[in-house]
């Protein structure tokens, strides 16, 4: 009924869900990131942790401006789905950026994903164990910059930090979006369909529906 503005929803959503992002990643670095065998490096493993929570609150923010649009759960579901594939095969991750169509290719530089990925590799390769010179053809590289060309990915210093600075952009812009589909886009038709029995001395109404303002209804009268 829209009876606060959409910021009274949108910020404190925003706020309340930053420590939720905290513990979430920092469970899942502390697991995974030596687990798995990364640089064992004090600097490197924080930079995975913040990248992780960034990339964590753009999710949040995607997917609560895709309920804001959907306003319903199953064309929520649907924008969803067709935004977590994009998301997912278009991220430089299951399928390489060379790989992509060039109908496609502006997905993949308007994924949020695709910045995680390569900062997240760029602090793995660019470790001390992955500096060893390696000459392919007349080119001479680090063995940590061959695996990122190899893969699609680039090799600039800048993409430690300039990926960051894309994630808190994105989550802003989602942010601000859910904002203005709240305050500005027409709510939902409320058209429902209830099941109701009011069990009155003299009158029995089994259901009815309320549809743009009108009531329709089954009234059975009761002559106990």
């Amino acid at each position: 009924a829209q009876f606060f503005p959409a910021w009274a929803f949108a910020l404190p959503t925003t706020l309340l869900r930053i420590p939720y992002s905290l513990v979430e990643s920092i469970l899942w670095s502390v697991i995974v990131y030596w687990l798995t065998g990364l640089a064992p490096d004090a600097g490197r493993f924080f930079i995975y942790l913040g990248y992780l929570i960034l990339l964590h609150q753009m999710g949040i923010a995607l997917f609560r401006l895709m309920g804001a649009l959907g306003r319903d759960i199953s064309i929520t579901n649907v924008y969803g789905s067709f935004v977590l594939v994009a998301l997912i095969l278009l991220g430089g991750f299951a399928l390489k950026r060379p790989d992509v169509h060039p109908w496609w290719i502006w997905v993949v530089w308007s994924n949020p994903i695709t910045y995680a990925i390569n900062a997240l590799a760029y602090n793995e390769m660019s470790a001390p164990r992955w500096q060893e010179s390696l000459t392919i053809g007349d080119t001479t590289r680090t063995l940590g910059e061959w695996v990122l060309l190899s893969n699609g990915l680039f090799t600039e210093p800048y993409w430690r930090w300039f990926p960051a600075l894309v994630l808190v952009g994105f989550t802003l812009l989602f942010t601000g979006l859910t904002f203005l589909v709240l305050q500005y886009a027409p709510r939902k038709s409320e058209s429902s369909t209830m099941s109701l029995i009011f069990r009155e001395r003299m009158l029995h109404v089994d259901t009815f529906t309320v549809s743009d303002g009108s009531l329709y209804g089954t009234i059975k009268t009761n002559h106990t």
